[in-house]
This record gives structure tokens, C-alpha cells and sequence, in this order.
């Protein structure tokens, strides 16, 4: 029984330190592009409508073999749209800015080489996001010195609270050692209608750039 019992607490130890093995953790952040789509809503012409935003989260990475991993990426991102001139709901020049908590988590296929220091990888996967904060920023001044008003639209019924859509992306892991660097692109398209009264799905680019280790 005392064979037995030691057998399982050296499988136990190994099968911990082999999960160990595989998972990294590190952060990310990065420049946020977003537009969103609105059907077949005539826009005006020259119509600018996307937004500048950021992001920022975690990396967790846990590799089921030489080629697969699971990434889960919590993060805060700052989405949106604009129009010029408004449109929709909006008086004035307008921007829409929408901050989310996000929830997207991946398979990620990957080609090591260079004997591991360098892999391309590419993935895809579904995101789902909360909204934490929605903003209308409106230019108030049209002359040579504009400036801009923020109203707080959060608990407004027509913006949705909950949004979610496939998530997809591709980089480059550069190993350095007990670090590695992460650069990577990543497109998410949403499902719903950010705003519920007009087509509005969320759409953006993100370039970023995090660092993960093994632990």
C-alpha cells in the first residue's frame, strides 16, 4: 500500500511539473484600431469612421503540443466608431467610444524553427466582452479651434452591454531565453449590434507586443 501510495505522489509531482511546463504567462498591450460596420446605412461622403483606442491584458499560454496552444488574453480595450459628419443618433462631428472587458480565448497553431528561437503562429477563436463605460464625444466648435464634449451613455438602453464575435489573429514568439516576446496582430468581429435601434457591429484591428514566461 505504501508502494502504491508513493507511486501516485511521484505521478502526482511529475503530471504538475509537466503542466508547469507547458503554461506561460506574461502581458500585452497595444494600439486599437476600431470601425464598425453599419449595413447599408448611406454615409456621407469622405465619411471618416474609425477610432483610435488602446488595449491592455494578460497572456496566458499553454501549449498542448509542439504545433497547438490554448490562449485565454483578459483584457481592457477601447473600441468605437465615428462619423464625419455625425450620424445616427449623434448631432455634430461625433465619435462613439466604447471601453470593454474582454474575454477571448484561442487555439493557436504554430511552426517553431531556428530551433525554437523564432514561431510564426496563427489563431483563431470567440471572444466575449462586457461593457464597462460608452462615451459620445462631440466636436462643439467647427472653426480653427474645436472642442469636444463627453457624455456618459453607459446606462443608456440603446447601447448593449454585452457583445461577443470570432476572434482571430497571427505573430511572431521570439525566444530570449526565460523571456519570450511576443508581436502579433489580432481581428475581432463582433456578432451583435453595439447600438440596438441601428447595424453597428463592432469591428478592430489591433497591433501589439507582450512579453510571457514558462512557469
Amino acid at each position: 500500500m505504501k508502494h502504491k501510495l508513493g507511486f501516485l505522489i511521484i505521478i502526482s509531482i511529475l503530471s504538475i511539473q509537466a503542466i508547469h511546463s507547458q503554461l506561460s504567462i506574461g502581458f500585452k498591450g497595444g494600439y486599437t484600431n476600431s470601425f464598425q460596420e453599419y449595413g447599408d446605412v448611406d454615409l456621407p461622403q469622405d465619411a471618416e469612421i474609425d477610432v483610435e483606442g488602446f488595449n491592455i491584458g494578460m497572456l496566458i499560454n499553454y501549449d498542448l503540443n509542439n504545433s497547438f496552444a490554448l490562449e485565454v488574453s483578459p483584457a481592457f480595450v477601447r473600441r468605437g466608431a465615428a462619423c464625419m459628419p455625425g450620424f445616427i443618433n449623434f448631432s455634430g462631428d461625433s465619435d462613439l467610444l466604447l471601453s470593454y472587458a474582454e474575454l477571448p480565448v484561442y487555439l493557436a497553431f504554430k511552426y517553431p524553427f531556428m530551433k525554437n528561437r523564432i514561431t510564426p503562429f496563427v489563431k483563431l477563436g470567440y471572444s466575449g466582452n462586457i461593457l464597462l463605460k460608452a462615451e459620445e464625444k462631440i466636436e462643439v466648435n467647427f472653426i480653427n479651434d474645436p472642442s469636444f464634449n463627453f457624455t456618459d451613455i453607459t446606462d443608456n438602453n440603446t447601447i448593449r452591454k454585452i457583445d461577443h464575435g470570432i476572434a482571430l489573429g497571427a505573430g511572431l514568439n521570439i525566444n530570449a531565453g526565460l523571456n519570450t516576446f511576443v508581436i502579433s496582430i489580432e481581428h475581432y468581429r463582433g456578432f451583435p449590434d453595439a447600438e440596438k435601434l441601428n447595424t453597428s457591429k463592432n469591428r478592430s484591428l489591433s497591433y501589439n507586443f507582450g512579453i510571457m514566461q514558462r512557469i
